[in-house]
């Protein structure tokens, strides 16, 4: 599976509120469920749960977003687009996937 996070900074902000619907790949069932941020605290969810942020209403907010796979999974295709990835060699760091 692969994992998001989601670690959000400021203190005086309203809204923004993380929603989730469906997962991608199953139909829509009428799936939605918001999660408020609160600072100092992770979210972690499934990346393939669509997700989107309500309007910040007030304040700064600021996020650290990571994204924790394998890289077999993250080789066989692509969480985005669904995809099988063109692998190309890199030297030191590259874009995520392995050869």
């Amino acid at each position: 599976a692969v994992v998001s996070t989601q670690s959000t900074g400021g203190r005086d902000f309203s809204g923004a509120e993380v929603y989730f619907t469906k997962m991608t790949g199953e139909p829509e069932a009428g799936q939605y469920m918001e999660a408020e941020h609160v600072p100092g605290h992770v979210l972690i969810h499934r990346a393939r749960h669509m997700h989107g942020t309500k309007p910040l209403l007030s304040g700064s907010r600021y996020n650290i977003l990571t994204w924790l796979r394998s890289s077999s999974l993250r080789n066989s295709f692509c969480p985005m687009c669904r995809s099988k990835p063109r692998l190309t060699p890199s030297v030191r760091m590259g874009d995520g996937f392995t050869v």
